[in-house]
């Protein structure tokens, strides 16, 4: 089973994630597959949102360019932030001594930012729903129940991956955001304003 970008795919990893990565664990499934048929569709929908609540709610009273340019962050921001979370997934993996592919790492990263996702969509949006971003929790659990199928190890060792990750991520995605942030609003306010 491969997770397409659809609704009953979406559907299908939120309400029984155990089913999802019993059955895509016996599969191998490339990274550039992944990026392709869930993260790029993902981050630029987050960027057309955020494009459409900075332009609509948030800057009306700025140019377009402004939320131009935030629409590009959004995409930049989401694209970095996992990346760099695969990165330090791997990496700690590989320190712990637990064989982890590189496509197997991003795929858990990946489809366990999934309800993240889904919060993003909605807060780019209206940012006044900054809250709906805690039920992006329950990435933890799919990304939980993905490690107990792809990665063969201790529970001990299963903790440290998924902190590593939560924190990472979270640290990373802040980092990103905040830079890119800084960037966005030093172009607009140097050159267009």
């Amino acid at each position: 089973m491969d997770f397409h970008f659809s609704l009953q795919g979406i559907r299908k990893l939120i309400t029984n994630p155990a089913e999802y990565w019993e059955l895509t664990g016996k599969e191998e499934t490339s990274s550039s597959r992944i990026r392709n048929s869930v993260l790029i569709p993902f981050a630029i929908i987050i960027a057309i949102f955020g494009f459409t609540g900075s332009i609509i709610f948030t800057n009306s009273h700025l140019q377009p360019v402004y939320s131009f340019l935030f629409c590009i962050q959004c995409f930049i921001v989401i694209l970095a932030a996992v990346f760099l979370t695969v990165f330090t997934l791997k990496k700690a993996a590989d320190l712990s001594g637990i064989s982890l592919a590189y496509n197997r790492a991003f795929e858990l990263i990946v489809i366990s930012l999934v309800p993240f996702f889904l919060c993003q969509i909605l807060s780019k949006l209206f940012e006044s729903f900054q809250f709906v971003n805690v039920l992006s929790l329950y990435g933890l659990n799919i990304f939980w129940i993905g490690q107990e199928q792809l990665i063969k190890t201790a529970e001990k060792q299963k903790l440290t991956l998924l902190i590593v990750s939560f924190i990472s991520f979270l640290v990373l995605y802040l980092i990103t955001d905040s830079v890119a942030g800084f960037i966005t609003d030093r172009l607009y306010f140097g050159i267009f304003a």
